[in-house]
């Protein structure tokens, strides 16, 4: 027998800023991503992009980002140019 749980999570105003700023912080970085291999898609492997790292997409972004951000995004970019 499967029993379920359901609880609700009421974040504190840091936490919500610190999801905003993570949210925003893809967004932004996903359209840069899109907008910079619009007009010829790039050689994509399994978890990323040839010639072109996490570091490169933090580097050429308008904000400060986290490292993380940036592996997520070219990894779920690989993944959407695949299909």
């Amino acid at each position: 027998m499967v029993n379920r749980f359901k609880t609700e999570i009421f974040p504190d105003e840091n936490q919500q800023e610190l999801f905003l700023y993570y949210c925003n912080t893809y967004r932004e970085m996903w359209n840069h991503t899109v907008e910079k291999f619009r007009d010829n898609y790039p050689i994509v492997y399994k978890n990323g992009i040839e010639g072109f790292k996490a570091s490169d997409l933090c580097m050429e972004s308008k904000n400060k980002c986290l490292q993380r951000i940036a592996v997520g995004v070219i990894k779920n970019y690989a993944f959407a140019v695949k299909m």
